[in-house]
């Protein structure tokens, strides 16, 4: 138990440590980083939703995670313009719909949309990230994305297993609990208060108690749409790419959710 706690603890500081770094050695050095998440999400998530198809076809896999690099790649290279990434997804999209036409599956179509859902979910909302690193005092603002949404599992955690009796999604995440999320709603916001005091993105006080709480729902439903896909699937974790914590999945499905809707919210302020 103490062995399995130790790794697990050593495994989170390296993969904190990792990110912290990527994120102050600049944009290039980070877009590889989520670049190789986008890779590694996407594998996990076709090895997951296809485990019972024995006919999967390995050359739309490769090209969805082809397409999930580039089209992070695309945020970092080319000067963070939207135009960019939807001509990266648009020829993903054209080259992934005739390959269906080449998928003698049982369920091709559905293998197809299974590709569409694992772009949208994973790749898009990581290249969106890098849009928002690559604008203004986006470093800072993505560095606050990634410690609320630490800290809102940190406060949820603690609040759950103290206090944790009302519970929020009992078929999809039986430990998850009203009074978890209450706790990961009062530390993503005192994450935001002190985002504010030191001025990252200019936004005002309001502005930042609404990011707080947008982080704090985003990150919990991200985290429950992942748990989810793997009871649908009937597996523990997406992978075992992380000592102690599973796969890349199971690490940035918060991420997933928050990162689209800090992207709403620099457009919207």
């Amino acid at each position: 138990m103490n062995r399995n706690l130790l790794l697990r603890t050593a495994s989170g500081v390296v993969y904190v440590a990792l990110i912290v770094g990527a994120i102050f050695a600049g944009h290039l050095i980070f877009a590889a980083l989520t670049a190789i998440f986008a890779a590694l999400a996407v594998n996990e998530f076709s090895t997951i939703v296809n485990s019972g198809n024995e006919r999967r076809l390995l050359a739309a896999v490769v090209w969805d995670i082809v397409g999930a690099v580039a089209m992070v790649a695309s945020q970092a290279l080319c000067g963070n313009h939207m135009l960019a990434l939807v001509g990266v997804m648009v020829f993903y999209f054209l080259v992934r719909n005739v390959m269906a036409l080449y998928d003698h599956s049982e369920h091709p179509f559905r293998n197809a949309a299974w590709s569409a859902t694992a772009i949208v979910t994973i790749a898009l909302p990581l290249a969106l990230l890098n849009t928002v690193y690559g604008g203004g005092a986006g470093r800072n603002l993505v560095l606050a994305i990634f410690v609320m949404i630490w800290l809102n599992d940190t406060g949820a955690y603690c609040t759950g297993s103290l206090l944790g009796r009302h519970k929020m999604f009992p078929r999809v995440s039986p430990k998850k609990s009203w009074e978890g999320f209450a706790g990961g709603l009062l530390f993503c916001v005192a994450a935001a208060v002190g985002a504010w005091c030191f001025g990252i993105q200019g936004w005002n006080l309001w502005q930042w108690l609404v990011a707080g709480a947008v982080a704090c729902a985003a990150s919990t439903y991200g985290d429950l749409f992942e748990s989810l896909l793997k009871r649908n699937a009937g597996i523990k974790d997406s992978g075992n790419l992380i000592p102690g914590h599973g796969g890349i999945l199971d690490r940035i499905d918060s991420l997933l959710m928050v990162a689209p809707a800090f992207m709403l919210l620099v457009l919207l302020f």
